[in-house]
């Protein structure tokens, strides 16, 4: 039997961490399948691009609503999850409890949004937050006061802080409740004040450590803490969340969104009574052969996108806020691509759909390119032993997608020049780049 097997609990901490990650992705799975696609011999056919993304704009505000919801309840599970050394009962049946409420934040949004009038589908998201934000209340409670759950040398401002931001979720809910009882829409909105707080908690809490003399240094090669004049050391070198749980979220919601691009770009065959080799012909006949290049074209971009991301985690020694705050905003860039991609296929104006996909490559790209320089900026989070011809390697690469885009942006944002060189081919050029930029590592 294994020496730790005593000590870690009935269930150990790696296995919650990827049941709860499994959960979140799977609930963004969920979430996203609630925007409708134009698909095949569907809705597009009765109307045009234009009309069709405008009845899109409920479910993407909907989308929009839950996804943060659901982002900020993830970073503070996993930043109470960093603080815990091992899990014992309590703590287990808290935490299942937070997942299932979890699972439930898709669907009742849902209803917010397309029954804004009916007070009774509001009034039932609210409760589900706020039993959520209480169930993650108890959590931390329960932590902070049993030592043999608690990680050693977590004490002071940042326990503090933590408490105070358990305690916006639950009040935020209650406001909300009420609000909704009182016939008032929309008041699912109310928790993007719950997110500025949040924020700004971070930020406060942050300053107030540098400001005790709190901070993270490099001596001989090995990172270390230095401790506050007031409290002990407040993991500053550690990150606001484990990075394997970060690594396990992130190659989670890659998969999905690898995954979602045959369900928006391949239709299955339709039923008929034709031979093998005469059914073969009409389902390959009916354009699913452009459809398999924009699959494979779309999959090497993501490919690529997943290979440049995990490499910059491949050197980062610990994740602060604004790395994770900022990644989230790019796990929305990437989740819309597929979409994007599909009505820039099926548009025949440039604007707005045609130029929405080079947009989002845009966009993804940039992020990237700040996620990067602000991890290697001065050695801020990546490894003291990582060379200056390592960083710019990694940053030259992480230009191509955005370079490209614009270029994309210029050529397919004229009626005239619209569709001129087709996108696949287009992007092409940064995937060759990056596979010759990449051969010497």
């Amino acid at each position: 039997m294994p020496q730790d097997i005593g000590t870690e609990g009935p269930v150990t901490k790696v296995n919650i961490g990827r049941l709860t990650n499994s959960i979140f992705v799977f609930t963004l799975l969920l979430l996203f399948t609630k925007i409708r696609i134009p698909a095949f011999g569907d809705v597009i056919e009765r109307v045009s691009p234009h009309v069709f993304g405008l009845l899109q704009l409920p479910d993407i505000l909907s989308f929009l609503t839950a996804y943060l919801i659901i982002g900020m309840i993830w970073i503070l599970a996993f930043h109470v999850f960093h603080m815990v050394a091992r899990i014992d009962r309590t703590y287990l049946y808290l935490h299942i409890a937070v997942l299932m409420l979890l699972i439930m934040i898709p669907v009742w949004c849902h209803y917010t949004v397309f029954f804004p009038n009916k007070s009774f589908f509001s009034v039932l998201f609210h409760c589900i937050m706020l039993l959520l934000g209480l169930f993650l209340f108890f959590e931390w409670v329960h932590i902070t006061r049993t030592p043999a759950v608690m990680r050693p040398g977590v004490f002071g401002w940042q326990m503090d802080c933590i408490t105070l931001k358990m305690i916006f979720l639950p009040v935020t809910a209650v406001a909300g409740i009420i609000l909704a009882a009182c016939d008032l829409p929309y008041t699912q909105y109310i928790y993007y004040i719950t997110m500025g707080a949040f924020a700004l908690t971070s930020l406060f809490s942050w300053r107030n450590l540098k400001a005790s003399g709190g901070s993270c240094r490099i001596d001989s090669g090995i990172v270390k803490e230095t401790e506050c004049s007031n409290h002990s050391p407040d993991s500053i070198c550690k990150g606001i969340v484990p990075q394997d749980m970060f690594e396990i979220m992130m190659n989670g919601v890659f998969a999905f969104i690898m995954t979602l691009i045959i369900r928006n770009n391949i239709p299955l065959p339709k039923l008929s009574g034709s031979d093998d080799l005469t059914l073969l012909t009409e389902y390959m006949g009916d354009g699913v052969l452009g459809d398999l290049v924009t699959f494979v074209f779309l999959f090497i971009i993501f490919a690529i996108l997943y290979i440049l991301f995990f490499e910059m985690l491949r050197y980062i020694r610990a994740l602060d806020r604004y790395f994770v705050y900022v990644s989230f905003i790019f796990v929305l860039a990437l989740i819309f691509m597929p979409l994007t991609s599909l009505l820039y296929s099926i548009s025949d104006m440039p604007v707005p759909y045609g130029i929405l996909f080079h947009a989002n490559v845009l966009i993804s790209g940039l992020i990237m390119i700040i996620l990067w320089k602000h991890a290697s900026g001065s050695g801020r989070l990546i490894y003291p032993g990582v060379g200056a011809a390592r960083v710019n390697n990694i940053s030259l690469r992480l230009l191509f997608f955005p370079i490209t885009a614009v270029a994309g942006l210029l050529i397919d944002s004229q009626v005239s020049s619209f569709g001129l060189i087709p996108e696949t081919i287009l992007y092409l050029i940064p995937c060759i780049a990056f596979f010759l930029l990449s051969r010497n590592d």
